[in-house]
């Protein structure tokens, strides 16, 4: 009989924000040269802050190793609030 252990895997939408995130941490904040390295239009990148609560500022507030930790806490409260 094989068993298979529990693999963890994190959700695609927890990953994408991740990477956003570092992504504008990376422009220092830049939006169009973040939207630019990520290949997609300015307005998706305003969209997915938008969703995600993020504000203006948030490159100028946030150290890099912050968003790892703030994907988390967000993530953690979406899986709260679920039904």
């Amino acid at each position: 009989m094989v068993t298979t252990e529990p693999v963890a895997i994190r959700p695609l939408r927890e990953v994408e924000r991740e990477y956003v995130l570092d992504a504008l941490l990376r422009a220092r904040g830049n939006k169009k040269a973040c939207a630019a390295g990520l290949r997609i239009s300015v307005k998706t990148l305003y969209n997915m802050l938008r969703r995600w609560g993020v504000s203006d500022d948030f490159a100028q507030r946030r150290r890099p190793e912050s968003v790892a930790m703030m994907a988390t806490e967000s993530a953690m409260m979406a899986t709260s609030q679920a039904p």
